[in-house]
């Protein structure tokens, strides 16, 4: 096999990977020393429209993903548990890549990632708003 190159891009997007576990686990850190999430504001669109925002269900999602519940999390905001599970395969990946000097193939991040995360992102929204709109049913 063939040594494959890890590009300045991998570089860059290998060290926000590490960054984003760092914050993360300072974030963890000061939960069991402090006893409680960080409490964040609720969403203005939501509390000025009734309606909800692409990024609802954000944060509900990430703490049932912590919990465990990953069904919970995907129902809250299906990005969630889809860019967690992607990072991890990433991060684990680009590690044995560079582990291995090249050895083994490389995952490379595209932007086609992040078209179908922004696409996600918006049927999501689209379906709760309808949901709410047609049905009355408040779905977070």
């Amino acid at each position: 096999m063939n040594k494959q190159p890890f590009t300045y891009g991998d570089r860059i997007t290998y060290l926000i990977g590490w960054l984003f576990a760092a914050v993360f686990a300072i974030l963890v850190l000061s939960n069991v020393l402090i006893g409680q999430w960080i409490h964040l504001s609720p969403c203005l669109m939501h509390a000025v429209t009734g309606y909800y925002c692409p990024g609802c269900g954000g944060t509900r999602a990430v703490l049932a993903f912590f919990h465990g519940h990953i069904i919970r999390s995907f129902f809250y905001h299906p990005v969630v548990p889809l860019f967690f599970i992607g990072y991890l395969v990433y991060m684990v990946l680009a590690s044995i890549h560079l582990l291995t000097k090249g050895k083994t193939p490389m995952f490379h991040a595209h932007t086609r990632y992040l078209w179908i995360i922004l696409v996600v992102t918006l049927v999501n929204w689209a379906i709760k708003n309808l949901v709410l709109l047609v049905g009355g049913i408040a779905l977070l």
